[in-house]
């Protein structure tokens, strides 16, 4: 059940007879967002106007005190701005129809537990966390120039351009995952603009002054150019040999080149597309566009796992590694060319091993934020004495890590994890929940190498870690 206090703020007159409805419930009325000071459970907007409403959710959701409070307008017909859906919640008839809802975002309110110091990391996870089905939705807009912008990263940035740099670190530390994919936009690779004209221009001299044309082959000399150059006085005569063209495919044919450049007179196939940027300027063939996908964004369930535990899933790797990790994609490449380097010298030999904490948040739970933090900076102390500047780091998952050793024989691996057990064994002596770490390694033969699949490689050593 909700709670007896439950204060619901009414934005705008037309909201206002909704007090009559439950008079046992806590009430504010307000004219326009700026005037409400005081916290309130749930905000029903009363606008009269789809851009009223636009405007007041763009105020509401950019404050930090009740932009992740729930915000529903009054009845029940849908909107047609696509900015007001992505920023609301749903449409208000009554307390009833909304009853369990409420209770849901109640239960997970309670559960966030995240306090980072990235204000707007943490409002943009708080916002979908408390919405178990919400989404960050895309909206296009030829205003701007990535064609696509993003309402709640806007509101809580403050920009268009803040709220993609915000986009790309949610993506990137996978706490956001991609879900429908809505356009595939391609931009300028100078400026990143989609704002684009592609036009035909001729592929000799470059001009834009082109246009069809039929053009006609002569067999007896070859000579090739554009019909109106044949015909004279009604008939048709090469310009060149002035042999008289009866039937075509015996004196003629009409060749592939359909295409004249006004300025050069040069006959083409096909005209040279250029794509010119309307923001910089600049020119580029199509193949060397950017392609940037459209997504909307749902909570990753590494984002989930930090919003309801704290830091101590994100934190891991950086504890351990002091934030030296690299993206996946980058490791898998550079696994894959180190194992076809080994292919050809096989003394130049490398190392695999995945690193799985198998236990943090049971050991948190017992121990204590602080004891456990300890314990991981000294395991990440130890670390990072054995491993060397050439040596890469990525996580694959909250609890797992990989470390990719060039040059490094199996003999050496087997000294790492020596010491990496009994540095966790002698500081973790003293915990009620001891920390457990399960390794794997995989190294190459320095006689004869095999060739190996990177991502095969990766799943046995992490399926290993796991059983």
């Amino acid at each position: 059940m909700l709670p007896p206090k439950l204060t619901l703020c009414l934005l705008g007159e037309a909201a206002f007879h909704l007090e009559q409805t439950t008079p046992s419930l806590s009430w504010q009325r307000h004219h326009n967002p700026d005037s409400i000071t005081a916290p309130a459970d749930i905000i029903v907007l009363g606008a009269a106007s789809s851009e009223q409403c636009q405007n007041w959710l763009q105020t509401l959701r950019a404050r930090t005190d009740i932009g992740q409070q729930p915000i529903f307008r009054l009845g029940n017909t849908p909107d047609d701005d696509p900015t007001v859906n992505a920023l609301l919640d749903g449409h208000w008839d009554n307390l009833a129809s909304r009853q369990e809802w409420l209770q849901r975002w109640q239960e997970r309110q309670r559960q966030f537990v995240l306090e980072h110091p990235n204000s707007e990391l943490q409002s943009v996870l708080h916002y979908l966390w408390t919405r178990p089905h919400g989404t960050l939705a895309p909206v296009a807009d030829w205003r701007v120039s990535q064609l696509y912008r993003y309402p709640l990263l806007e509101c809580i940035t403050g920009s268009n351009d803040a709220a993609y740099l915000l986009l790309e670190q949610l993506t990137t530390r996978r706490l956001l995952r991609p879900g429908k994919l809505f356009d595939r936009v391609r931009s300028c690779p100078d400026c990143h603009s989609g704002h684009l004209s592609y036009v035909d221009q001729c592929p000799g001299c470059h001009s834009l002054d082109i246009g069809q044309q039929p053009a006609i082959h002569c067999f007896n000399c070859g000579h090739v150019a554009s019909q109106q150059h044949f015909s004279r006085n009604g008939v048709l005569q090469c310009p060149n040999c002035h042999t008289r063209l009866r039937h075509i495919g015996t004196d003629y044919d009409r060749p592939m080149e359909n295409h004249q450049c006004n300025s050069c007179q040069l006959m083409f196939i096909e005209p040279d597309i250029r794509a010119r940027c309307l923001s910089c300027h600049r020119s580029h063939q199509p193949e060397a566009l950017r392609t940037e996908q459209i997504h909307d964004y749902q909570l990753s369930d590494i984002g989930a796992r930090l919003c309801r535990e704290g830091d101590v899933a994100w934190n891991i790797g950086n504890l351990v590694l002091l934030g030296s990790l690299i993206p996946q994609e980058m490791f898998r490449f550079s696994l894959e060319w180190f194992d076809h380097l080994c292919v050809r010298y096989p003394a130049q030999s490398y190392s695999l091993i995945a690193i799985r904490l198998a236990n943090v948040p049971d050991m948190v739970a017992r121990n204590g934020f602080k004891e456990s933090m300890l314990v991981l900076e000294n395991l990440g102390q130890d670390l990072r004495a054995q491993l060397r500047n050439t040596d890469l780091c990525t996580q694959l998952a909250e609890d797992l890590l990989l470390l990719l050793l060039p040059n490094t024989p199996a003999a050496h691996v087997d000294v790492l994890r020596q010491k990496i057990s009994n540095t966790h064994r002698s500081s973790s002596d003293r915990q009620q929940e001891q920390l457990k770490i399960h390794i794997a390694s995989y190294s190459s033969s320095p006689q004869k190498h095999s060739a190996q699949h990177a991502t095969q490689l990766i799943e046995m050593l992490a399926n290993e870690v796991r059983s």
